[in-house]
């Protein structure tokens, strides 16, 4: 029996298979899984590569699940990239995300310097990169993108930008209309405190608490600085997702359910929670 229950889930933030490195299933067997558990929708997201068709493929093997795909703008699709990212939009998916492991931040915080590609096994070097130029503004495409984004309503995800990065992106986005999530908060990269937080929602962000920074591992984070975080932002202004995909974890349901149990017992009122996993990830991302 599940620990809170968490049918109706719209989870759009789950790492599925194939991948470059071991994930806990592929995308027909999370979306199987997921859809089991009575979720309603869920969001493929990869690394290296889009998933937009790899979530049409799979919405054809899974009916009576809403699948989701999104891109990430890492050097496997030409970095910050407006081109990539309004093909991705255009096709349909539902966020497009800032880089990952090829951020400045995320080499930063795990000390790779300029290494291969992190643990994906890859022989090629590459060279890290951020958002904004050397005078401290954003790159003209970042602007391009957050256009794009606000033209197709389709949010950009913060992703592994560091908070000097954040800060300038919310700002652009609010004053042109666009919409920006600020994911996982309280993972290794950002690691953001409840008045950053604040700050954030002020210029108009919306805030992804995810059950994977929390669960053992990596386990970057607590249940009582995830409730710090969230009352800083307002509970108007967060969604929950799983953000889950590592055989360190369970499936996105079992994570999520957990997450939900953990939060209820340190007081969080179930009224609110069904709120951020069920009807504000939809109406942020206009779900069907």
């Amino acid at each position: 029996m599940a620990m809170y229950d968490v049918s109706g889930a719209c989870d759009m933030h789950i790492h599925t298979g194939p991948d470059f490195v071991e994930r806990v299933g592929d995308d027909t067997e999370v979306a199987e899984a997921c859809k089991t558990a009575g979720f309603r929708a869920i969001l493929l997201k990869n690394h290296m590569e889009s998933t937009v068709s790899r979530a049409y493929h799979t919405q054809k093997q899974v009916p009576g699940i809403q699948v989701y795909g999104s891109l990430v703008l890492n050097v496997t699709v030409g970095g910050i990239n407006p081109v990539a990212a309004e093909a991705a939009m255009k096709m349909g998916a539902k966020e497009v995300f800032m880089p990952t492991f090829c951020s400045k931040a995320d080499f930063a915080v795990h000390g790779k310097g300029q290494e291969t590609l992190y643990k994906y096994g890859l022989k090629t070097a590459i060279e890290p990169y951020g958002i904004l130029d050397m005078e401290g503004n954003l790159i003209p495409a970042v602007g391009q993108i957050l256009e794009l984004s606000r033209d197709y309503q389709v949010p950009i995800g913060t992703s592994h930008l560091g908070v000097d990065e954040i800060v300038p992106l919310c700002r652009l986005a609010q004053d042109i209309g666009a919409t920006v999530i600020i994911t996982h908060p309280e993972y290794k990269v950002p690691m953001l405190a409840p008045e950053q937080i604040a700050e954030l929602t002020e210029l108009g962000a919306v805030i992804e608490m995810t059950a994977g920074a929390v669960f053992p591992i990596p386990g970057c984070s607590t249940i009582d600085h995830d409730i710090r975080l969230i009352q800083a932002a307002g509970v108007e202004n967060c969604f929950v997702s799983s953000d889950a995909g590592t055989p360190t974890k369970p499936m996105p349901a079992e994570v999520l359910s957990s997450y939900l149990y953990c939060l209820q017992k340190r007081g969080m009122d179930s009224g609110a929670l069904n709120r951020m996993f069920r009807d504000a990830p939809a109406a942020i991302f206009g779900l069907n």
